[in-house]
């Protein structure tokens, strides 16, 4: 009788289980909806606060009015599931929409942030920023930079930044001495200033960097330049009146291609001694 018990037991646990992991299952999508509830949403974080600066009231409101009809959706549907015990075809069909949506709005509004912070004058952007260079631990006024200047956005965590970072050295001391002027700016994506700070002892940095606590600019620089991803490595020429212009977006490119077959990309040129 007591192996009958345990028998009905286990059975009864193992089927209340198979609910539990069903349910799980069909509320995943619900689950991945939410995520763009998130505040900020997933796409600007790295952009924080830099992106609040360089969008209107409207666009908050459009946001909020977009994520409040997803909230709604998403609790319909997980309430639908949790009745039904099975997927509800008419209220996912309206989450779906109301994720696409969501989905929209947070790319128009990016797209216009990146557009507002692109169109503010260079050196009116770094007016104020002290940059600090890694070696001597001087300070340098990042509006006085001039000639072919790359902006670094990099961090420790990230192990594609890591296989970079000696490519990248490499070209830089390449640069010593060479007629035309080439400085690197190190822009930290690091969760904290010791992991910013380790991660450029480690590997032996021996550039410019925007200090650690210059979050907003350096949320400002990501976002001017539509950094997706890292390491991005955005290469620009600045005149001698202060402007830059883009001259690569995919630096990172360039440097490992000259490192494998030192053939130089546009830019490079009189860059190298």
């Amino acid at each position: 009788y007591g192996d009958h018990r345990d028998l009905h037991l286990s059975l009864r646990r193992q089927r209340q289980m198979c609910i539990r992991d069903r349910l799980s299952y069909l509320l995943q999508p619900i689950s991945r909806c939410r995520e763009l509830l998130r505040d900020p949403p997933a796409p600007f974080v790295r952009f924080e606060p830099a992106w609040r600066n360089f969008t209107s009231d409207a666009d908050h409101a459009a946001l909020d009015s977009s994520r409040v009809a997803l909230a709604v959706r998403a609790a319909a549907t997980e309430a639908a599931v949790r009745q039904q015990g099975r997927w509800p075809e008419e209220e996912g069909k309206a989450l779906e929409q109301a994720a696409k949506d969501t989905v929209a709005t947070i790319e128009t509004i990016g797209q216009r942030a990146v557009a507002a912070a692109a169109a503010v004058p260079w050196p009116r952007l770094l007016r104020g920023v002290a940059l600090e260079a890694w070696r001597s631990g001087e300070r340098r006024d990042a509006a006085s930079l001039r000639g072919v200047v790359a902006g670094y956005v990099t961090a420790g965590w990230c192990g594609p930044c890591r296989r970079f970072t000696p490519d990248l050295i490499a070209f830089h001391e390449a640069t010593r001495g060479a007629e035309r002027p080439f400085e690197v700016v190190h822009v930290s994506w690091d969760n904290d200033e010791a992991s910013f700070r380790h991660y450029a002892a480690a590997t032996g940095m021996g550039w410019l960097a925007l200090p650690y606590d210059e979050r907003e600019a350096a949320a400002t620089l990501s976002l001017r330049y539509g950094v997706p991803h890292i390491p991005t490595l955005i290469v620009l020429e600045v005149s001698d009146d202060g402007e830059a212009r883009v001259v690569s977006e995919n630096g990172r490119r360039d440097v490992e291609q000259w490192r494998r077959t030192r053939v130089e990309a546009p830019w490079m040129r009189g860059c190298l001694k």
